[in-house]
């Protein structure tokens, strides 16, 4: 398979001169806004512009200021790990965000959720049918950009959706039940976080056209996304992230890590959790009750270990490339990711 790639060509795209050599993280996210910006805006194929109310709500959620851009982050992070400018690597950044976005439209569906990123929720302001169309147009934008590049990297990005969508009805089926296995749990994690993580790093290798690259990076990046996973989840019950309610997977019947952990490790606590959970609606003061249940039976040092377990081995994929530019900052991030919990 040829990995021929039109290098020159990509370099032109640059949206102005400030970003072709040597620039900062926080000048390579304003590439990706204003990247962004423009495949939502005076990028869209002539085919694209109508219905509008579909572009209307596609920008409402993509251009969001509360938006953390993980992902293209990364994708520039292992592209610096590889001596590659982040302009070359500015679509396949913006195509991770939107894959990422698309998701968020669908879940916000089936989950039925009123607040994103600070703002009402697509579904919420337009409608469910609006949020899925438009989830699907953003979903769609992003493999456009992904047309230039060689097939790997085309054909990994479908592979990833493949593995998002069939864990997020996995963690559908889960929702309310404890009888649901740690292993589902990495399923899921694997399927709706990591996968996207993974691939962030193994298209750069392709980009590069060095497959052991690309193995090392995506391997690193499905640990680094299940570590994500279990430290969302434990700050949840910690009452640590600013955007979300505190216990709100015991509030919305959601089998997190450290709520399967715990009912594992206690047999009472594992009765009275799903005893609750057979009522469609908790109290808070019931919600705080079993938080505080879960939290008695030292599960978070648990799962801090199983975390740092997740680490090491992201760090381990790394190999030669641990202690380079760009990797080293993903090895700083994975100690800021367990000091968010600590």
């Amino acid at each position: 398979m040829s990995t021929h790639i039109d290098k020159d060509a990509i370099k032109n795209e640059a949206p102005t001169a400030a970003y072709q050599t040597n620039f900062s993280q926080g000048m390579f996210m304003n590439a990706v806004e204003e990247k962004i910006a423009r495949v939502l805006g005076e990028e869209l194929p002539a085919e694209c512009e109508k219905p509008e109310i579909l572009i209307e709500a596609a920008r409402h959620l993509c251009l969001a200021k509360g938006a953390k851009r993980i992902r293209p982050r990364l994708v520039s992070l292992y592209g610096e790990a590889m001596e590659i400018s982040p302009l070359e690597l500015l679509d396949i950044s913006v195509a991770a965000e939107m894959i990422h976005a698309a998701s968020l439209l669908h879940d916000d569906v089936v989950d039925e959720s009123n607040l994103r990123r600070g703002l009402e929720t697509v579904n919420c302001k337009w409608g469910n049918k609006v949020a899925v169309l438009a989830g699907d147009l953003v979903l769609s934008l992003g493999f456009i950009l992904l047309n230039k590049y060689v097939p790997d990297i085309h054909r990994t990005a479908v592979r990833v959706v493949d593995s998002m969508t069939r864990a997020a009805m996995l963690e559908v089926q889960a929702r309310g039940r404890l009888d649901f296995k740690l292993d589902g749990w990495f399923f899921i994690a694997e399927g709706k976080t990591a996968k996207l993580f993974s691939w962030c790093g193994q298209a750069v290798g392709f980009y590069v056209g060095n497959e052991e690259v690309a193995a090392r990076f995506e391997k690193c990046g499905k640990h680094l996304g299940i570590a994500f996973q279990m430290a969302d989840d434990l700050r949840d019950l910690q009452g640590s992230d600013p955007g979300k309610e505190r216990f709100s997977d015991i509030r919305n019947f959601n089998p997190s890590f450290p709520i399967l952990k715990a009912a594992s490790m206690d047999e009472s606590l594992y009765r009275e959790i799903c005893e609750n959970w057979k009522n469609p609606e908790l109290d808070q003061e019931q919600v705080n009750k079993l938080g505080e249940a879960v939290l008695s039976t030292g599960v978070t040092e648990l799962t801090i270990q199983a975390l740092e377990r997740e680490i090491e081995q992201a760090i381990d994929a790394l190999g030669p490339y641990q202690n380079v530019p760009g990797t080293i900052e993903i090895v700083n991030w994975t100690k800021l990711l367990l000091g968010s919990v600590r």
